[in-house]
């Protein structure tokens, strides 16, 4: 049984099941601690809920005693070059934010990814105005606890994300396997964010693809790093995977970690 078995609240995907976003966090509130609601907007398809879905969502968050953590959806890019896709972004995110609020979201995930991969200088500086312009527009929001928009290290460097945190008094969501991806050294960049870390998400990586289970990582390796890092993190950590075979086999194998570190 993991449900409250870390100092850490443990959570899952609303994808475990190929399933809508109910009946999966019906079948995992009594396990997890969290559930991320991932949600996706495009022309051809959007599982945004309405607000019945959310109420149902209330409901079971109560009877499990679970938290929420909300991914805004990543169709737009929020730093795009385009001004209309920009605005759309931010329309998104504002929709959602007051969609989740009853809820109450442990946290936000937002991803400023620029448009280029591996920017150049001025494509740097360009990216950095359009993700303030989003940061500005986001921490305008009435009412909204600023500490639980969680900024995600994605495939640029993370110190980027370090001074909009700042600016703003967001938080970050650190990534573990995106660092591992890009092979990016895991200790210097938890030491870096973990101070205003409310989200971590866990997952392995598999061939060169990331969101796989942590039964790939390297079992060593994963029980030093719960030792090092999570051993007194009391907030979220999400197992970013999106399929039942990669849930379970990482919650096992995290388990596994934790009890041989005999804590």
């Amino acid at each position: 049984m993991v449900k409250h078995k870390y100092p850490f609240r443990l959570g899952c995907t609303s994808y475990v099941y190929p399933l809508d976003i109910v009946p999966n966090v019906r079948r995992m509130a009594p396990i997890v601690d969290d559930i991320e609601l991932v949600f996706f907007e495009s022309l051809d398809f959007s599982n945004i809920p309405n607000s019945g879905t959310v109420d149902m969502l209330r409901v079971l968050r109560d009877e499990n005693d679970i938290s929420y953590t909300v991914h805004f959806p990543i169709d737009k890019r929020a730093a795009a070059q385009s001004g209309d896709e920009r605005a759309g972004f931010l329309l998104q995110v504002k929709k959602i934010i007051e969609l989740t609020r009853p809820l109450e979201p442990y946290g936000y995930i937002l991803h400023l990814e620029p448009e280029a991969r591996n920017p150049d200088e001025a494509a740097k500086g360009e990216w950095q105005k359009f993700a303030n312009e989003i940061c500005t527009g986001i921490a305008a929001i009435n009412g909204l606890d600023l500490q639980r928009i969680c900024i995600e290290n994605l495939s640029y460097p993370y110190e980027w994300n370090i001074p909009f945190a700042e600016r703003f008094n967001f938080s970050f969501c650190l990534d573990i396997g995106h660092l591992l991806m890009n092979d990016i050294n895991v200790t210097a960049a938890c030491k870096a964010l973990f101070g205003r870390t409310r989200i971590v998400h866990f997952h392995g990586i598999d061939n060169g693809k990331d969101h796989c289970s942590l039964g790939h990582c390297e079992p060593g390796w994963l029980r030093e790093f719960t030792q090092q890092q999570l051993k007194n993190y009391q907030q979220v950590v999400t197992l970013e995977v999106f399929n039942e075979h990669d849930t379970f086999s990482s919650i096992k194998a995290l388990e596994v970690a934790w009890d041989k570190n005999a804590y």
